[in-house]
């Protein structure tokens, strides 16, 4: 396959055989007319699937007035869109940023926001996070620090409850211990449901009592939504499944239904940016918001998310069932709404199973972080008589490699 793409650089050369011809919803079709089902929802960002009619109607709303507008002028769709983001968000959350394109942009911002607002350098993040792919966030998710030279080195990072030999309560002591410690701490920021390593899900205690810890030494608490927001888990945020409001939240990847646009929420005190500090060219695209607006609409004005706690509770027991019937091969079954990990027993099964479930049409997401787990993570608008034919795919294919 690589000599076919040697102009590519080796990290966008794709990693799969399929070409695309067409998409729609949950389900994909290559050049050979072999349908799949997309749990992957592509790169984990489509939340109402590939090409939804609501935004191909706000695209061509939007393009017909115009297709581009800087922030310095009076942008309706992108005006509009913010209203309606902090109308919905948890409550404190007044502010909000959505001038940038990408949950690396949206990170970087609360980073810097954080340290501002503190006057302090600091951040503390979890071993197996993804924050993003910006030198800044890379040095935050401790992923190839040795080879950037840019980026600053004022992270500390702290084991993740799911890590060997560690649990919830260690990790709230290490977290206090360290905040009593050291004065220079500006924030610490969460991801509480961990996609990329495998689906590992912050319980409700744990989430309420980094609140509290975060209240008594005056640290910023920084939830990362960026994959959980918009839908997946029954909820517009997380933050409203988990029942704990952060002081900054930064979304992506479903914010506009796979169209390019990310943002930050924030309390009042955290608009501390000016202009040239925090605003991309592409970010706030009129394009993007409009369907961000469309998206927001259905997911508020429809009954898709109370079709999604239904269905999330069909997928768990789907996945348990399948559990049990694969207990030799497959290690824990992690889901939350759905989102759902599967941890199998070795790194070699995951591998091959992994390429086999694609060749019998189902297309699931590899652990970044994790290499014994792959990551089912379909659109929302997937259908029970769905879930149930990839699941069966996967037991078929779990039982006969």
């Amino acid at each position: 396959m690589g000599l076919k793409y040697v102009f590519l650089t080796k990290n966008v050369t794709p990693t799969t055989k399929i070409s695309v011809k067409k998409a729609k919803g949950v389900r994909l079709w290559d050049t050979n007319n072999k349908e799949y089902l997309d749990f992957s929802s592509q790169t984990l960002n489509l939340n109402l699937g590939n090409s939804p009619k609501i935004a191909k109607r706000a695209f061509l709303t939007q393009f017909n007035r115009y297709s581009f507008s800087s922030t310095r002028f009076i942008s309706k769709s992108f005006i509009e869109l913010s209203k309606k983001l902090v109308s919905i968000s948890p409550k404190g959350l007044t502010k909000v940023n959505i001038k940038l394109t990408n949950g690396s942009d949206a990170n970087e911002s609360a980073i810097k926001r954080a340290r501002i607002f503190r006057k302090k350098p600091y951040i503390v993040t979890f071993f197996s996070s993804h924050l993003g792919e910006t030198s800044e966030t890379l040095n935050a998710s401790k992923k190839l620090t040795e080879l950037f030279y840019g980026g600053s080195s004022y992270f500390i990072q702290i084991p993740s409850p799911f890590e060997k030999n560690n649990s919830e309560e260690k990790t709230l002591n290490k977290i206090e211990t360290l905040f009593l410690r050291r004065k220079d701490i500006a924030a610490i920021i969460i991801e509480p449901i961990v996609v990329n390593s495998g689906v590992h899900i912050f319980s409700k205690k744990f989430l309420r009592e980094l609140r509290q810890l975060c209240n008594k030494y005056n640290v910023s608490l920084i939830f990362d939504e960026i994959q959980t927001a918009f839908g997946w888990l029954g909820s517009i945020f997380a933050s409203e499944y988990f029942g704990v409001t952060p002081d900054m939240l930064t979304i992506g990847k479903g914010f506009a239904a796979g169209f390019p646009l990310a943002g930050i929420l924030m309390k009042k005190e955290y608009d501390v940016l000016d202009y040239g500090l925090d605003e991309y060219t592409y970010g706030g695209h009129a394009i993007s918001c409009a369907i961000a607006q469309e998206n927001i609409n259905f997911l508020t004005k429809t009954k898709i998310l109370n079709t999604v706690k239904k269905n999330s509770l069909l997928f768990s027991n789907l996945l348990t069932n399948y559990k049990i019937s694969n207990k030799d091969k497959v290690k824990e079954v992690r889901f939350c709404g759905l989102i759902a990990g599967i941890e199998f027993r070795s790194t070699l099964l995951t591998k091959k199973l992994f390429t086999k479930l694609i060749k019998n049409g189902l297309i699931t997401r590899k652990s970044s972080n994790n290499p014994r787990s792959i990551v089912l993570k379909p659109p929302i608008i997937v259908s029970p008589s769905i879930l149930k034919k990839a699941v069966d795919i996967l037991d078929k294919t779990t039982t006969n490699i």
